[in-house]
């Protein structure tokens, strides 16, 4: 069963490089936008960050479940957030 990701980048070659990586999981209708601090999420209470200013970018995408792990640890190894 595929699930409907989102992560959050500090910039968007980061977030770029991430969904390069992330197309050998067979990765489904990425996007990637800049954030929008009004998106009714409090980054700084999810990700225990200091300066919710630094997230610029979210990449949206949907994966088949049985690849979360490796994704994490993508989206980790590029400076990304998942929530």
């Amino acid at each position: 069963m595929d699930k409907q990701v989102r992560a959050y980048f500090y910039t968007e070659n980061d977030a770029e490089s991430a969904k390069a990586d992330l197309e050998s999981y067979g990765i489904d209708e990425e996007r990637i936008e800049p954030f929008q601090s009004d998106e009714g999420i409090n980054l700084k209470e999810v990700f225990k960050l200091t300066d919710e200013d630094r997230i610029t970018h979210m990449l949206y995408f949907r994966v088949d479940n049985k690849y979360m792990t490796e994704v994490k640890e993508t989206i980790k190894a590029h400076n990304g957030q998942m929530e």
